[in-house]
This record gives structure tokens, C-alpha cells and sequence, in this order.
């Protein structure tokens, strides 16, 4: 005798094994599965199962990037050098640095250096932050245009256009000028470069440039 399933009883069986979507997973539980009529101490290695959908894991937000640091330069003379203005520890006046690609050194004119005229400057008079490097240190460098710069080792907060700020950021003072470093009004130096320290006072020192430090703080976009 053949039987007939109904219209109804066929959908169904179609239908239940479709609607089960590719992420349902099967979870054992503590119920043992056993056929009828076998015996009661019969162990049998089948567990009934639970089914449940598995949530995906969620994604942790990524923190936002740092605001873009923006310094706007200026031109000295023909197109010979530019450069921006940055402070440094408490002392309000800006100081006009020249930005130097084929350097990493960061130094701002001494209060000691001679012919400072009207030039800003710093020291323990401009800026009650700022603190000599111990054991303390003197530093020099030359430039390839001529002339060299030399004077002290110290620390103090520099502020980037209140974009960023580097506390205990430590950098050279320019006490002593050579050739025509300084003549073009430029109150000190920005160094952009990677390239190694050819000071070594300032290498055995591990000075990070200004680049560096930035990126260390996570300033850097």
C-alpha cells in the first residue's frame, strides 16, 4: 500500500530544513538520547541537542586620529629659508624658527648669546619652566652653508600653535653663533630630518627630534 502525503505535510517538509539559516549551531545538553526498547543500563555515546543562534562578535570602536597639525610658514629673503613661529615654557613671545629638512637639531637662542638685540630668546629669566639637563651638557653642530651653533642642554614646554603640546621636551640653547647662522633674524631652529645626531652630546643624550616626540605622544595624525 503506497501512501499519499497531503499537500500540507509535503510543504512542511520542505519548508523546515530551508528556513534554517547556515549559522544555527548545536549546543549538547545533559539529556542522554536513547531509542525504545533497549535496556535501561545500555549507554549510548548520542546527546540530545539544543539549537541557538550564534551572535557575531561585536567590532570595538576605533579611536578618532589626532587633529592635523597645521604650521604655517613665511618666507626669508628670496626664497631662501622659511619658517614658523612656535612658544616655548612661560615665556608669551613666539619665536620665529627657521624649518630645516636636512637637520633634526631643535634650538632657540640663548638669553646668554651675545648681540641678541631685540631677538627672543631663552633662559631662566623668559621662562620659569624651563630647567637645565643633568649632569649638565653643552652641545654644537655646523651646517653645511657655514657657520655652527653652540651653548646649552635644557628642558621645557613646548606649544605648537595650541594644536600640541610637548612638556619637558628637551632641546638646545644657541649661546655662541658662527658665520651667518642668525643673520636673518631667525630666532632658532626646527630639524625635520631623520638623519642620526652628529652632536654627540646630544646623541648620548637620546634628544628626540621634534617629529619623533610628536609621534611618541601620538600628536601625529
Amino acid at each position: 500500500m503506497q501512501l499519499i502525503p497531503t499537500f500540507s505535510t509535503l510543504l512542511s517538509s520542505i519548508l523546515l530544513p530551508a528556513s534554517l539559516p547556515a549559522h544555527i549551531h548545536a549546543a549538547p545538553t545533559t539529556h542522554n538520547a536513547r531509542p525504545h526498547g533497549l535496556p535501561s543500563n545500555t549507554t549510548l555515546g548520542l546527546r540530545r541537542s539544543n539549537l541557538f543562534a550564534r551572535v557575531p562578535p561585536q567590532q570595538a570602536p576605533q579611536a578618532a586620529p589626532p587633529p592635523a597639525i597645521v604650521l604655517p610658514l613665511a618666507i626669508i629673503g628670496l626664497d631662501e629659508l622659511y619658517y614658523t613661529q612656535l612658544t616655548i615654557g612661560t615665556n608669551p613671545r613666539p619665536f620665529s624658527l627657521v624649518v630645516d629638512s636636512g637637520s633634526r637639531t631643535f634650538w632657540v637662542n640663548d638669553e646668554d648669546q651675545r648681540n641678541l638685540g631685540t631677538k627672543n630668546s631663552i633662559g631662566p629669566h623668559s621662562s620659569t619652566t624651563l630647567t637645565p639637563v643633568q649632569p649638565l651638557r653643552t652641545w654644537s653642530t655646523t651646517y653645511s652653508e657655514g657657520g655652527g651653533v653652540s651653548g646649552k642642554v635644557v628642558r621645557d614646554t613646548v606649544h605648537i600653535r595650541g594644536a600640541a603640546v610637548l612638556p619637558n621636551f628637551p632641546f638646545g640653547t644657541g649661546e655662541r653663533l658662527t658665520g651667518q647662522i642668525g643673520t636673518f633674524g631667525e630666532e632658532g631652529m626646527i630639524g625635520l630630518s631623520l638623519t642620526p645626531y652628529t652632536c654627540t652630546a646630544l646623541a648620548a643624550h637620546g634628544r628626540p627630534s621634534l617629529v619623533e616626540a610628536l609621534a611618541a605622544a601620538h600628536l601625529l595624525p
